[in-house]
């Protein structure tokens, strides 16, 4: 199911597992997790944390590792329903609009959008390091997913 208006995209991202679920299949889509550390593909999950874990090396990560998203204490609950807001407005949408829509300060959404915006010019929502320069990541599949027809 993909969100049609904004108060959809809002119930449908309202729940972490829902979020966590769908970063999954975008981020694997073979349904095949590696380990970011140590690239083993024993992995558990830590249900009551929303975390998994590395079988081989033990490290705990997110969903979230190796995205825009990862430095963030916001949950894909909220990143999800501003991607959404980016992608289906037609003339942009402010830092104030996106924090009355989304629940966040103005500042918080500032911050989001900077960071949704240049994901957006590299085509990737992979971690952006200081050059820009990013690997093929899965924004492409995002926006065609949260894009309205």
């Amino acid at each position: 199911m993909t969100p049609e208006t904004l108060l959809a995209a809002v119930r449908y991202f309202a729940d972490l597992n829902i979020c966590n679920q769908y970063m999954r299949k975008i981020k694997w889509p073979k349904d095949r997790i590696t380990c970011p550390e140590c690239g083993s593909d024993r992995i558990g999950e830590i249900k009551t944390r929303h975390l998994l874990r590395c079988k081989e090396c033990r490290k705990q990560f997110s969903h979230k590792v190796g995205t825009i998203f990862e430095d963030s204490p916001l949950g894909l609950d909220k990143w999800f329903v501003a991607v959404w807001c980016i992608a289906n407005c037609r003339n942009g949408i402010s830092s104030h609009e996106l924090g009355r829509a989304i629940g966040v300060t103005q500042k918080t959404a500032w911050f989001m959008l900077h960071r949704i915006r240049e994901a957006m010019d590299c085509k990737t929502f992979d971690k952006l390091d200081r050059n820009h320069k990013t690997r093929s990541g899965a924004l492409g599949a995002i926006l065609r997913e949260l894009k309205t027809h």
